[in-house]
């Protein structure tokens, strides 16, 4: 009885390779859209805070551009744009009141200049900036309008006021002539569209 033999192969025949294909993953795919979610929320939230701020004001802040004008304990609203005397304040959509108590020639160490008394209270529920440089412009008699200038004496700094807080200073000019002039508190370094403008005379 004879023995099946096995078959035989190509003795020069290699044996064949097994190629297998491996998927790699991509790695930061995870953290990728977790940055672009967060700087979507982190946007979001920006422009409502700018845009929906003014939300919960009342009524009459948000009509005729918030303005007041106080004499003695009487309040009275003021139209956007009305040119406030000295003494009358300006309340802002935050609550912060705005004096300009008097504007005089002053006498310092550098020569003359036109000075304004000015007073902030912060009558809002929440920390309100303010900026003694960078709130207030005067056009002069002959229509000029110049920044402030710093003159050393008592100038009014810049800050935050916290609710009820109050802060006092001078806020001066180089122009001395003669004449009116209209002294504008317009912020420059904030989204609020709040101004008014006192006369005075010289």
């Amino acid at each position: 009885m004879s023995t099946p033999q096995q078959p035989q192969g190509d003795p020069n025949q290699q044996p064949q390779e097994r190629i297998v294909y491996v998927e790699k993953k991509k790695k930061g795919g995870c953290m990728k859209w977790g940055a672009i979610i967060l700087g979507a929320i982190i946007v979001i939230g920006i422009l409502v805070s700018v845009f929906g701020g003014g939300d919960d004001s009342s009524t009459d802040n948000q009509s005729g551009g918030s303005g007041e004008t106080q004499t003695g304990n009487e309040t009275a609203q003021v139209e956007e744009g009305t040119d406030l005397a000295l003494g009358q304040a300006y309340t802002t959509r935050d609550g912060m009141d705005i004096v300009v108590n008097n504007f005089s020639v002053m006498s310092g160490a550098l020569g003359q200049n036109s000075c304004a008394d000015v007073t902030y209270t912060n009558n809002g529920d929440e920390q309100t900036s303010f900026q003694g440089y960078w709130d207030w412009k005067v056009q002069n008699p002959a229509g000029v309008i110049t920044d402030p200038t710093f003159t050393g004496d008592n100038n009014l700094s810049s800050g935050d006021l916290a609710p009820g807080g109050t802060v006092s200073g001078s806020v001066c000019f180089d122009s001395v002539e003669p004449g009116e002039y209209r002294l504008v508190f317009e912020p420059t370094l904030s989204f609020s569209s709040d101004t008014a403008t006192w006369v005075a005379n010289i």
